[in-house]
């Protein structure tokens, strides 16, 4: 229940925050330009038809819509309003569906022009440093990106260590190099343009080469400081660059794609990113949310991805940090954290003892394979009904081992369904149910979905968990051969 409250709560919050300030740029950010209080923004589109365009913002990978305006017969429109807009990207979007960019910053008096067909190539700006060098940089890197193409080609085409490779090799670095002095003359000739914020912080680190003893790649260490230098062009403090997509894409690439996919790993990146972003609430408040979004029981597709859904819950989600939410919502969160956190990879899969079929009281701890399923079930449950067949299929194939036991603990259920289910289904594994909840099982395992499966090894640490009948086989069949 809390996992929904929790990605409702804050996309919601998020999307009515964009629509409804008033407060152009947030207090401390340098702008290019003197702000405006309300906002005068003419734009004529050449060939244009009549119709309605649409303003639209951005809020990480969320749109909203700004404003709307009536496009005359000569193909101008205008936005205009008595406050300020937000600050940030925005999309004009035409008659036709198509779309051009606009960055929306303190000035708020300026025009556009431009014609159909090639909206970048014929844009003209007045009264606006941030879109002037906006189409500036779009224009150039239309052109760059022409030259890399051909480059490529070349290079596809040319044998490695031909003097055509080597040609073409060098006119790609002479031309890498060249892109990155471009992007950086934007820092020197306009550090205080939110143009020039939004393009550093949007940009990747450059790719270093460190070499190990014998002389070959050090690709760890090469993964090492790509991951270090990630962040180094992002300003944390301003909010203006979440209602870009810049935020989100480089967090949704760091946290996703090069941290490795291993819990410990994951709850280290989130951490470096998270502490970061602290220096300004509205960034930390879709920071921490959208980590621990990922990662949620029923969400995360990362074996023992909770573990990091219920570190983001317990370290920053506290009365002090998270503002946005309520004493009795936080409570409720920081519970399912800590019921989560006490059964992840990793940890040591406690006892459970409660009554089988007969009334006699059966412990997990008394099954002796060093394998053992904890496979929590509920006998009205669909995915259940498929599963346990299955589940009986790995026991039977493995107990004869003494490799493998199945503790099954039955859930949601009266004593008759359970008895007759494992009639039904002939069920000879250890099976228990404890309605009145006297073993507190539940505490012990998180059962977020109906079938939940806990793999412990001899030494009862949780090595799987959320798997199926299928990834259970595998590993037991992995780790036999390990033997």
């Amino acid at each position: 229940m809390f996992h929904k409250f929790l990605a409702l709560l804050f996309f919601i919050t998020a999307i009515m925050a964009c629509g409804n300030s008033k407060t152009a740029v947030p207090t401390g950010i340098q702008s290019a330009e003197p702000a405006t209080k309300d906002a005068l923004i003419n734009i004529t589109v050449e060939g244009l038809m009549n119709g309605t365009a649409k303003l639209v913002g951005v809020y990480a990978d969320q749109n909203f819509l700004a404003d709307s305006a009536k496009v005359g017969p000569d193909g101008s429109f205008t936005f205009q309003r008595d406050s300020a807009y937000l600050s940030g990207l925005y999309f004009v979007i035409v008659p036709g569906d198509k779309n051009f960019q606009m960055i929306i910053d303190a000035n708020q008096h300026f025009s556009m022009k431009t014609k159909q067909g090639d909206f970048v190539k014929y844009m003209e700006v007045a009264g606006s440093i941030d879109n002037t060098l906006l189409y500036e940089s779009l224009k150039y890197q239309s052109e760059v990106d022409k030259k890399f193409e051909d480059i490529q080609k070349r290079l596809n085409q040319a044998a490695k260590n031909s003097p055509e490779y080597a040609q073409a090799k060098s006119e790609q670095d002479k031309l890498l190099k060249e892109r990155a002095e471009h992007v950086e003359s934007y820092r020197k000739n306009y550090p205080t343009a939110f143009f020039t914020k939004f393009k550093l912080a949007g940009q990747n680190p450059a790719i270093d080469e460190p070499k190990k003893p014998d002389g070959t790649l050090d690709t760890l260490m090469q993964s090492y400081l790509y991951r270090s230098k990630f962040w180094n062009d992002v300003d944390f403090s301003d909010v203006r660059l979440l209602r870009t997509p810049v935020i989100h894409n480089k967090l949704k690439r760091y946290i996703t794609e090069i941290t490795a996919q291993i819990p410990d790993s994951i709850i280290k990146s989130a951490s470096i990113v998270t502490d970061k972003s602290l220096v300004n609430k509205e960034m930390f408040k879709f920071v921490a949310n959208w980590i621990a979004l990922q990662y949620q029981a029923t969400k995360t597709k990362v074996m023992g991805g909770e573990a990091v859904y219920a570190y983001m819950i317990d370290k920053y989600f506290t009365r002090e940090l998270a503002y946005w939410s309520d004493s009795t919502e936080i409570k409720g969160l920081r519970k399912q954290a800590a019921e989560i956190g006490a059964s992840v990879l990793g940890k040591t899969g406690q006892d459970v003892r409660a009554k089988d079929p007969t009334g006699q009281y059966r412990s997990l701890y008394d099954l002796k394979a060093p394998y053992v399923l904890v496979y929590i079930y509920n006998p009205d449950c669909e995915h259940c009904q498929k599963e346990t067949p299955l589940v009986k299929q790995v026991y039977e194939k493995w107990k004869p081992k003494g490799f493998f036991d199945v503790y099954g603990i039955a859930t949601e259920t009266d004593d008759a369904k359970w008895k007759s289910y494992i009639a039904k289904e002939k069920l000879t594994f250890t099976n228990v149910f404890d309605p009145t909840y006297e073993s507190k099982y539940y505490l012990k395992y998180h059962i977020d979905i109906t079938p939940e499966m806990y793999l412990l090894n001899k030494d009862r640490k949780i090595i799987a968990m959320n798997i199926d009948a299928a990834q259970l086989d595998q590993l037991l069949t992995e780790e036999f051969s390990k033997q």
